[in-house]
C-alpha cells in the first residue's frame, strides 16, 4: 500500500520497508494519504470545495471523478518534477527538495497529494440457482410432454386391439350363424334372415354351391324382412334372388302356398291318444328347452319351443328365444306328417313358411321312426324353407339320404324333465343326407318320437335340448303335500328379465289351483340361478324372478299376497354343476315351500 514517510514526508512505495530518502524505517502507523489539488496557474493549494484560487483568484475546475484522478496519479512524473494533476489542474511544479536540515524542516511540512480512491462499490451477486431453476423446470415439461404422448399412444393401441378383438368375435359369430341363423339356433338376437344370409356368404367363399344360386340366396335374403329396406327394394332383391337360385342350380324346389290336408279321422284320433300317454306327452304346454351358449364366459340363451294348441289338422308350435327384443314365430305341423312325412325343416322365423306340408319338426314322424327301430335304413330330406316375396315358397335342400341306427339297443341321453334329471332311452341314428353327415338321438317312443339331439358334423349347426317341460296334473300340490317343497321347471323368463313369460302359465295355473285347493297353506317362493355373472348380480336377479313369480299368482290368479313371501338365494344352492348346459339349466329354478 503506497504512504509517505514520517520522517522527511517522501513518498514510499507500496513495497518499499525503508524510505529512500533518510532511511527511516517504514512505521507501522503510518500517516494516512490525504488527497489535496493545486491551483494550475500559481500552484497554491486549493481548499476542497473552493471554486478559486484564494492566492490568485484563477478559476478552478470542479475535481475530476476518483477514476480520472487515479489514473492522473499513476502517470510518470516530468523531467522538472511535476506531477500531471487531474483533469482541469494543470502540472504542478514540486517544491524544491534539498538536503540538509533546511531540505529536510522544508519537506517535513510537505506531503505530495496522492489520490486515495474509494473502493468500487459491491456489485449485487447473482442468483446462481435461476439458471438451474430454469432447466429444470423445462425438463420437467419436456418429460410431462413426452409421458402424455406416450400415454396417448399406448391408449390408442389399446382401443385398436380391442376394436381388432370385436371384429375378430363378429367375423366368427357371422361363420357360426351362417348355418344356425336358419334353424332358429343363432347367435342371440339375430334374425333369421340375417343368419341365412351370412350363410350363404360363407358358402358362397368355400365355393360349396354355384356363384348364381349364392348370389341369388343372398338377394333373397335382403329382400325378406330385412329392417330398414323399402318394400318395392325388398321385392325387387327378392325376386332377383329367386330367378338367380332357379337359373343356377337344381336343388331349389318351388312350392305355392299351401294349408295342412285332411287327416285321418281314425287315424289322428289313435295317434293323439297314444302321444297323450307317452313318456313325453304331445300336449298343450309341452315345452322344449334349446340352449345355445355363444362363449364359455356368456350367459346361456335359451330357446323355447312350446305346444300352443292342437286343434283338428294341425299343431301350432311357437319358438321364441329369451334375449333382446326377438318377437315369437309360429310354425303350424300337420298331424298327417306326424304319421307319415319324411321331410325335416327345423326352422321358425320371419322368412320360414308358417305352413309346410310334409314335414316335421323337433320329432320323427312314425314311418320313418319305424324303419329305424326296425334296423332299415330311412329315407329324409333335410332342407331349409324361404318364403318366396311373389307367393309361395323355396326349399333350398341340404339333400337327401337315409339315416341308420348306429348301435342295435337304446342309448342313454341325460336330459332334465319336470325338474328331475333323467336318462332317457334314444335311438343314436347317423347317416348322410346330400353332401352334410347328420348325427341324432330320437327318443325310443313311437308315441312320440322327439328328436332330442340333432347335430350336423363338422358344422356349428346343431338342435340340442337339455330341458322338458310339460303339466303334471296335481304334481305341484303332491310334492308340496308329501315333502312340503315342490321344484318348479316350468316357469320361464326373459334374460336379464323377472317377469314369467306367457308360456308359464300352465305352471303358474297348477301352483294357484293347488293354493286354492289348500287355503290353509302359505308358500315362500325362492328364486335360484346359475353361477354365470357374479354373486350380486344373481342374488339380485334371484330375488327379482321370485318377487315376479309372486306378483302373477296375485295379480293373474287372485291369490291373497299374504298367503305369499318371496326370496332369492342366488347361485347359493346349486342342484348339478355349472360347468355344463344341462347342468346350469337345473340350476335355474324356482322352488316352493309349504310354511
Amino acid at each position: 500500500m503506497a504512504g509517505s514517510c514520517n520522517q522527511c514526508g517522501a513518498a514510499l512505495g507500496e513495497h518499499e520497508v525503508f524510505c529512500t530518502r533518510c532511511g527511516a524505517r517504514r512505521s507501522q502507523a503510518e500517516a494516512p494519504v490525504v488527497e489535496k489539488h493545486f491551483c494550475g496557474k500559481c500552484g497554491a493549494e486549493l481548499k476542497p470545495d473552493l471554486r478559486f484560487c484564494e492566492a490568485c483568484g484563477n478559476r478552478v475546475e470542479p475535481a475530476a471523478p476518483p477514476d480520472a484522478g487515479s489514473a492522473a496519479a499513476n502517470q510518470p512524473s516530468g523531467q522538472d518534477g511535476t506531477v500531471a494533476a487531474a483533469s482541469g489542474f494543470q502540472p504542478v511544479p514540486l517544491p524544491n527538495m534539498g538536503s540538509g536540515a533546511a531540505g529536510s524542516a522544508a519537506t517535513s511540512s510537505f506531503t505530495p497529494a496522492v489520490a486515495v480512491m474509494p473502493s468500487a462499490p459491491i456489485q449485487p451477486q447473482k442468483n446462481k440457482h435461476t439458471v438451474a431453476k430454469i432447466l429444470i423446470s423445462v425438463m420437467v415439461v419436456f418429460f410431462l410432454i413426452v409421458g402424455g404422448v406416450v400415454g396417448a399412444g399406448i391408449y390408442i393401441g389399446y382401443r385398436i386391439k380391442k376394436k381388432a378383438e370385436q371384429l375378430e368375435q363378429s367375423y366368427k359369430k357371422a361363420l357360426a350363424q351362417a348355418t344356425t341363423g336358419a334353424s332358429g339356433q343363432g347367435q342371440p338376437g339375430s334374425s333369421p334372415d340375417l343368419g341365412k344370409l351370412l350363410g350363404a356368404l360363407s358358402q358362397a367363399g368355400q365355393g360349396q354351391s354355384g356363384s348364381g344360386q349364392d348370389l341369388g340366396k343372398i338377394l333373397q335374403a335382403l329382400g325378406q324382412g330385412q329392417s330398414g329396406s323399402s318394400p318395392d327394394l325388398a321385392k325387387l332383391l327378392a325376386s332377383l334372388g329367386h330367378s338367380l337360385q332357379g337359373a343356377a342350380g337344381t336343388d331349389v324346389e318351388k312350392r305355392p302356398a299351401r294349408t295342412c290336408p285332411p287327416a285321418n279321422q281314425k287315424a289322428l284320433v289313435s295317434y293323439l291318444k297314444d302321444t297323450s300317454s307317452a313318456s313325453i306327452p304331445l300336449e298343450v304346454g309341452l315345452t322344449l328347452t334349446d340352449v345355445w351358449t355363444p362363449r364359455a364366459d356368456q350367459p346361456d340363451v335359451e330357446i323355447l319351443t312350446t305346444v300352443n294348441s292342437i286343434a283338428g289338422n294341425s299343431i301350432q308350435v311357437m319358438g321364441k328365444r329369451l334375449v333382446g327384443n326377438t318377437a315369437p314365430s309360429v310354425r303350424n305341423l300337420c298331424t298327417a306328417d306326424l304319421l307319415n312325412a319324411r321331410e325335416y325343416e327345423a326352422a321358425f322365423g320371419t322368412s320360414t313358411p308358417n305352413t309346410i306340408p310334409g314335414a316335421t319338426m323337433f320329432t320323427m314322424s312314425r314311418a320313418v321312426f319305424s324303419d329305424i327301430k326296425a334296423g332299415r335304413p330311412a329315407t329324409l330330406t333335410f332342407y331349409e324353407a324361404n318364403n318366396d316375396p311373389a307367393g309361395g315358397y323355396d326349399l333350398s335342400s341340404f339333400g337327401k339320404g337315409t339315416l341308420s341306427r348306429v348301435e342295435t339297443s337304446d342309448v342313454p341321453y341325460s336330459i332334465i324333465v319336470n325338474g328331475e334329471k333323467k336318462d332317457l332311452p334314444t335311438l343314436h341314428v347317423k347317416g348322410t343326407l346330400g353332401t352334410q353327415t347328420f348325427e341324432l338321438w330320437v327318443l325310443d317312443d313311437i308315441a312320440n318320437p322327439l328328436v332330442l339331439n340333432l347335430k350336423v358334423l363338422n358344422s356349428p349347426f346343431h338342435v340340442t335340448y337339455v330341458k322338458i317341460t310339460f303339466p303334471e296334473k296335481k304334481e305341484v300340490e303332491q310334492q308340496l303335500a308329501q315333502t312340503g317343497r315342490a321344484e318348479i321347471y316350468g316357469i320361464y323368463f326373459d334374460f336379464d328379465k323377472g317377469t314369467p313369460r306367457p308360456e308359464s302359465a300352465p305352471v303358474l295355473k297348477e301352483i294357484a289351483q293347488a293354493l286354492k285347493d289348500n287355503p290353509n297353506w302359505k308358500l315362500q317362493i325362492e328364486g335360484y340361478t346359475d353361477n354365470v355373472g357374479g354373486d350380486a348380480y344373481n342374488l339380485n336377479l334371484s330375488d327379482q324372478r321370485a318377487q315376479g313369480v309372486m306378483a302373477s299368482l296375485v295379480s293373474g290368479y287372485g291369490i291373497a299376497s299374504d298367503r305369499l313371501t318371496a326370496k332369492g338365494f342366488g347361485a347359493t344352492q346349486p342342484k348339478a354343476t355349472n360347468d355344463t348346459p344341462e347342468g346350469r339349466a337345473l340350476n335355474r329354478r324356482v322352488e316352493l315351500v309349504r310354511d
